[in-house]
């Protein structure tokens, strides 16, 4: 399996099942340390998708972590149809506090 933002979901709920199982569950600081780097990984994807906004896809060496370029909007267009999940199709964001986990 690649190492992409599937296998690394993947990776975080499989240590969420492993810290809250009754026999032999994970120890947290282990589940901190996946959570941390976790992060960091997603940091660089993160860095990687803003480059592609603003230089467009074709103008970036993708490293194959992300989806397909077909998902991420093309540069100068709205990420509305990512909106219209959240929002009933209204293509807003829902008004409100953001729920913390």
């Amino acid at each position: 399996m690649p190492n992409d933002i599937q296998e690394l979901r993947q990776h975080l709920f499989d240590t969420i099942k492993a810290v809250t199982r009754k026999e032999d569950p994970m120890p947290v600081a282990t589940a901190k340390v996946v959570s941390d780097l976790s992060q960091t990984i997603i940091n660089s994807a993160r860095v990687e998708a803003d480059l592609i906004a603003a230089l467009g896809r074709n103008n970036v060496a993708q490293s194959g972590f992300l989806p397909s370029s077909n998902v991420l909007p093309s540069p100068g267009t709205s990420p509305k149809p990512a909106l219209e999940h959240y929002s009933g199709g209204q293509g807003v964001p829902p008004q409100g506090p953001v729920p913390v986990i």
